[in-house]
C-alpha cells in the first residue's frame, strides 16, 4: 500500500472514531435511564481512547 493510501485510510478511520464518539455522547445525553448513561458514556470513552491511537500512529507515519 503506498503512503498516499494509507494516510487517507487513517483518515477515515480517525473520521470515523470521531463519528462513533459523537454517537454514543449523543446517546448518552438522550437516555434518561441511568445505566444506559454510564454505558454510552463508557462506549464513548472507549472510542476517545481509539481515536487517540489512531491519531499518534498517523501522527508518527507523517514523520517519517
Amino acid at each position: 500500500m503506498d503512503k498516499k493510501t494509507l494516510f487517507k485510510a487513517f483518515k477515515i478511520a480517525i473520521d470515523r472514531e470521531y463519528e462513533a464518539r459523537k454517537f454514543y455522547s449523543d446517546l448518552a445525553e438522550q437516555v434518561d435511564d441511568e445505566k444506559l448513561k454510564k454505558l454510552f458514556r463508557t462506549f464513548a470513552a472507549e472510542e476517545s481512547g481509539h481515536l487517540e491511537k489512531l491519531e499518534s500512529l498517523y501522527s508518527a507515519l507523517k514523520e517519517k
